[in-house]
């Protein structure tokens, strides 16, 4: 953006529910990390009024983190907000949301706001769940799709079946909304394998390890997976399971780990910021069993660090990056069908040198340095 021929900052405000641990979360705190040194601010404003876990990883990088309110935020509690601080700090070039569905009143208040550019980003395809919902919250989403087709400037899906969802199935023929998976910092991936990461956390040299990386919620569909795990270590005392992430469902899963006797083979890490190097070392097999997603960056990780991946099928095919380190599943299939292809991927070897790994995908839309030049054109008026 540029104004009398002199380069000035352009200033973005991304909205989101709150800085918690999740995949949205820490790629925008990966974006940060990468920004241009000049020619563009990033400020967050959280709906939530809660304090979020990393919150202080984007105040370190200079943004400023902004929250609701109100405990119980209404559209007009987050209008007086977003008015309040935009009359202590400034106007945005841009507003940015990234809240799915109610990013229609986030476009809606931006426009009231003046705020000139105003964009979008839908991160998942949630119509497996909404297919179930009853006539207000059909009457919610009309509303705010409308919302958005009325008062957003762009839009941006992390997927096609993403876009559709947010957008319309004709969403290809409005030439605001395009499509743009989320980047990935690779050099955090180019690294070698540590196998003292393992004693480090309890695991024997020699065991085999299955993943997962997701927030305790229900999409990740957890429950699932530990079914899946318990069949694994029934046939084999030697494997072991690595979940990284907080959630509301996280004290439910620990009590089907306890219930179904496999304590100790079960380790819940929580937030890590050495996600990189567990998948990297640790992982051998990553299990992804979500009942919806859009684009999960967590898959992708997996195959930059070299996991084979089992997955559910009805993941978006545009986050395999590699087919023969990724399969794919129906939910519907029974228990002993996933048992039996994580198993045959335990026994393969894992790819050694992250650098050939890498090098596949080099100047790729995941590659997040390549993927910022696009990401940061949007912000043009």
């Amino acid at each position: 953006m540029k104004k009398n021929n002199k380069k000035v900052t352009v200033r973005v405000l991304h909205v989101i529910n709150k800085f918690d641990m999740g995949g949205v979360e820490t790629w925008l705190i990966n974006v940060v990390q990468n920004l241009p040194q000049r020619g563009y601010h990033f400020d967050f404003f959280a709906i939530s009024s809660e304090e979020a876990l990393l919150e202080k990883d984007v105040i370190k990088q200079g943004c400023q983190v902004f929250r609701g309110s109100k405990q119980r935020p209404t559209i007009f509690s987050i209008y007086n907000d977003l008015k309040k601080l935009i009359d202590r700090i400034g106007s945005y070039d841009a507003i940015h949301s990234h809240v799915h569905h109610f990013s229609g009143v986030i476009m809606l208040l931006g426009f009231f706001l003046k705020i000139p550019v105003r964009i979008v980003h839908s991160h998942s395809d949630t119509r497996f769940k909404e297919d179930s919902s009853g006539i207000l919250r059909r009457a919610y989403i009309v509303f705010m799709r409308m919302s958005v087709w009325l008062f957003a400037t762009k839009g941006i899906g992390v997927s096609s079946s993403v876009a559709e969802d947010q957008f319309g199935s004709k969403w290809k023929n409005d030439k605001r909304w395009m499509i743009l998976p989320c980047g990935v910092d690779f050099k955090r991936f180019d690294i070698p394998k540590d196998e003292g990461m393992k004693l480090a956390l309890g695991i024997p040299l020699k065991a085999k390890v299955v993943g997962h990386v997701g927030r305790f919620d229900e999409p990740k569909n957890h429950d699932f997976l530990i079914k899946v795990f318990k069949c694994l270590v029934d046939q084999c005392d030697d494997v072991y399971l690595v979940l990284i992430g907080v959630g509301p469902l996280r004290q439910g899963i620990e009590r089907k780990v306890r219930e179904l006797s496999i304590s100790n083979k079960v380790l819940f890490l929580g937030v890590r910021n050495d996600v990189p190097e567990i998948l990297r070392s640790v992982v051998d097999v990553f299990l992804f069993p979500s009942l919806y997603e859009g684009l999960p960056l967590a898959l992708v990780e997996a195959q930059l660090a070299g996991c084979f991946c089992v997955v559910a099928d009805n993941i978006s095919r545009e986050v395999i990056l590699n087919e023969n380190q990724v399969m794919s599943l129906s939910l519907g299939e029974s228990l002993s069908v996933w048992v039996s292809k994580v198993s045959y991927f335990l026994l393969l070897a894992k790819e050694e040198e992250s650098g050939r790994i890498l090098s596949q995908y080099v100047n790729s839309y995941y590659d997040l340095r390549s993927n910022m030049k696009r990401f940061l054109s949007v912000y043009c008026i």
